[in-house]
C-alpha cells in the first residue's frame, strides 16, 4: 500500500520544501498517500466596550472577511494537492480551524499516518517556544514521526 505522509501546508516557502521532499519520499518508496493539512484560526480580537457596535466588527463585512480567509486557505491546500497528484501522488486535503500542531496529530492519528512532514524556517528553541513554532510544538507532542524539512536557498 505504501506510506501515509500528513504534510503540514500554508504555502510558505518552507511549506513547499516539505512537498517536495514528500512527493519524492512517496515517489522513492513505491507510492502510497499524502494528506495535506492547512489548519488556519479565525480570531476576533479584543474589542474595546465603546467600540462594540462598530460596523467593520459586525454584520456582513466580518463574514466577508472569513470568507475571503477561508477561500484563500481552500486554494493553497489546492495547490498542493494539485502538485502532488502532478507528481503521481494519492491526496487527500483537510482544512480545519484549529492550531496546526493539533491539527497535523489529529489527522496523522485519523488516517493512520506512518510520517508527519513540515517544513521549517530554522527558529532555535527559544524562539519557537515564545512564539509557538508548530515544528517545536510537534517535536514535543507528536506520537508520529517526523521528518522536518528546512528552507534551503
Amino acid at each position: 500500500m505504501g506510506l501515509t505522509i500528513v504534510l503540514g501546508y500554508d504555502g510558505s516557502d518552507c511549506a513547499k520544501a516539505a512537498l517536495e521532499r514528500t512527493a519524492a519520499l512517496l515517489k522513492a518508496t513505491g507510492g502510497g498517500k499524502a494528506v495535506v493539512v492547512h489548519a488556519y484560526q479565525l480570531n476576533v480580537g479584543y474589542v474595546p466596550p465603546d467600540m462594540t457596535n462598530a460596523p467593520m466588527m459586525v454584520g456582513p463585512q466580518l463574514q466577508d472577511q472569513w470568507d475571503l480567509v477561508e477561500g484563500s486557505v481552500k486554494r493553497r491546500a489546492e495547490e498542493a494537492a494539485g502538485a502532488l497528484r502532478e507528481a503521481g501522488v494519492e491526496v487527500e486535503t483537510v482544512l480545519t480551524q484549529a492550531s496546526a500542531a493539533d491539527a497535523l496529530m489529529q489527522a496523522a492519528e485519523q488516517h493512520k499516518a506512518d510520517l508527519i512532514a513540515v517544513g521549517t524556517h530554522g527558529e532555535g528553541a527559544i524562539s519557537g517556544a515564545l512564539l509557538g513554532s508548530t515544528t517545536y510544538r510537534l517535536i514535543h507532542r507528536s506520537t508520529v514521526p517526523l521528518l522536518i524539512v528546512p528552507l534551503r536557498k
